[in-house]
């Protein structure tokens, strides 16, 4: 928590001039009555900056995306809202993405899949965020837009173990200078210098 409350993604962009930056995760309202005692990282790192949290009411006016899209953990917990197409879900991310410079967008139901060792989930899951992957790059200019999706660790890949793995991670770029900004990525370590580095440039150019 001390490195990310230093080094968070969020202020060094911050540091760096940068703004209009966003955590496009929309959260429950529980989060705002209780903190709770843990909290992932990305939470930290959007507190680190000082940053707005979205909520239910962000979610319901298409401001934000759950962090299962379609909706449907939410409505197991009887919150009453519509659920979510991938397309429908990569429209609203397209839209939050048109409007930041950056945005951070985090999905780990495929965590929650691979801690559970269910196959049968897995195939769907992948294959429903395949699909959100697809709309949400129909839907951005890419001439303008960088794309960069990656993992801190497996799991899904390997459902024989309910552990984190320690297999190689791809990272996959699309859009503009991707072949620039794959050839920098050797290991998580490089992600965030990358964007820092990616978002300078187009300021100053």
């Amino acid at each position: 928590r001390e490195i990310i409350r230093e080094h968070s993604i969020f202020l060094q962009l911050k540091k760096a001039g940068i703004n209009q930056l966003t955590f496009a995760n929309a959260y429950r309202d529980s989060f705002f009555v209780e903190r709770p005692r843990w909290v992932s990282a990305t939470t930290a790192a959007v507190e680190a900056a000082g940053m707005f949290f979205h909520d239910l009411n962000d979610l319901k006016a298409n401001r934000a995306v759950y962090q299962d899209f379609s909706n449907q953990f939410l409505i197991s917990k009887g919150v009453e809202i519509e659920p979510r197409s991938p397309p429908a879900a990569a429209s609203i991310l397209a839209s939050i993405v048109s409007s930041h410079r950056f945005t951070l967008y985090e999905y780990f139901i495929t965590d929650k899949v691979g801690h559970a060792q269910d196959f049968n989930a897995a195939k769907t899951v992948l294959a429903n965020l395949a699909e959100l992957i697809r709309e949400l790059l129909g839907r951005l200019d890419l001439s303008q837009t960088t794309v960069i999706l990656t993992s801190d660790h497996g799991n899904i890949e390997d459902l024989s173990t309910r552990n984190h793995t320690l297999n190689d991670v791809p990272t996959i770029v699309w859009g503009r200078n991707r072949d620039l900004i794959a050839s920098r990525i050797k290991n998580l370590a490089d992600i965030t210098p990358v964007i820092v580095d990616t978002l300078l440039a187009r300021t100053t150019a």
